[in-house]
């Protein structure tokens, strides 16, 4: 008899240790949920420029950091008596406390501080390096002689039987000022390399949308197709992809297996130019309207052959596309820093 009661207090006990932890659980849950009341467009432009001051952000960075660390009410967060014990501390220095969890959230994952954006000439990138001439190149030494983790240092060979290397994250002065150090006797060239267009379509909000502040209360909880592996997939082009020709060569495909585009429009962008010449879709009020055309893209095949064409500059963003009598969810591709432009 003392057995089955023994067992049954272990029992009941196990149970309320799990309702606890559920408890808990779901209070982080509401907590994290909670986006401030006071969450104008004014006081949102303040947090943006927090995040940016202390995180070394861009605006776009800024605001993509925040929308996602609203929208995971999963994360870990610290506790009230941890923040109440920090507050005054953390306060004189800019914070608050969704900026305090943020730093935490970088502890934790190991993420590393920014440098300063001031010198946008100076900002890091990723470069392409080609040795001309003999060099014995090995990871492992040219990471140590630049300076960087092996895990940012590729190094290959050409098809001259050259020597290539692809270097991420460092300025290009930095870079140059280390290889003349290190190779003082070999010819090398440096060119910008630049990784395909970002395309993370979230599944539990709207972000990212064109034309629409998705970090914004009002938008909070509201879902939009596509998705993310959504195929086949419209998209909505305003510039050089808006040609068959462009099309073909880019998916490899004869101009005939090139299904037609199809005029179209968008609302909640506007067109400007970067570099003089390049076209470049940014946001816009929620009337303005954008011509150009609409093309169904058959598979994630396509779609990489687009982004890797447009590269990190741009973005993948939501939009509703009209044709004729007909609107859809798609794609188009938004410039990712509309500072500058004309």
């Amino acid at each position: 008899m003392s057995s089955d009661l023994s067992t049954t207090s272990s029992l009941t006990n196990t149970t309320n240790q799990n309702m606890d932890f559920l408890c808990d659980e779901l209070e982080q849950m509401a907590l994290n949920a909670v986006i401030p009341s006071d969450d104008t467009p004014e006081i949102l432009s303040q947090q943006l420029e927090r995040f940016m001051q202390l995180f070394q952000y861009s605006r776009t960075e800024a605001k993509d950091t925040i929308h996602k660390q609203r929208e995971d009410t999963l994360r870990p967060r610290v506790s009230d008596a941890l923040w109440e014990e920090v507050r005054g501390t953390k306060e004189a220095q800019g914070y608050d406390r969704e900026a305090y969890d943020h730093e935490n959230f970088r502890l934790r994952t190991g993420i590393k501080a920014s440098k300063p954006a001031s010198d946008a000439t100076s900002a890091d990138s990723s470069y392409l390096v080609i040795f001309h001439g003999l060099v014995d190149l090995k990871g492992f030494q040219l990471a140590a002689a630049l300076k960087v983790p092996l895990s940012q240092i590729t190094v290959s060979e050409d098809e001259e039987g050259r020597g290539c290397c692809l270097v991420e994250t460092l300025s290009k002065s930095t870079l140059e000022h280390r290889l003349a150090a290190t190779f003082p006797d070999a010819k090398t060239t440096v060119i910008p390399f630049r990784g395909p267009a970002k395309k993370e379509l979230s599944p539990w909000s709207l972000y990212p949308m064109l034309g629409v502040d998705t970090t914004m209360p009002q938008y909070r909880g509201l879902t939009a197709p596509p998705a993310q592996d959504q195929y086949p997939l419209w998209y909505f082009f305003y510039g050089t992809l808006a040609d068959r020709e462009k099309l073909a060569s880019l998916f490899r495909l004869p101009v005939t297996e090139i299904s037609s585009l199809v005029p179209a429009k968008i609302t909640g962008g506007m067109i400007k130019t970067w570099g003089n010449r390049y076209k470049a879709l940014v946001d816009g009020s929620a009337h303005a309207e954008v011509e150009g055309w609409a093309y169904l893209v058959a598979d994630v095949e396509q779609e990489d052959a687009l982004r890797a064409y447009e590269t990190d500059r741009y973005q993948v963003v939501r939009c509703t596309i009209n044709m004729d009598e007909t609107s859809v969810q798609g794609c188009s591709f938004r410039f990712v820093d509309p500072t500058g432009l004309d």
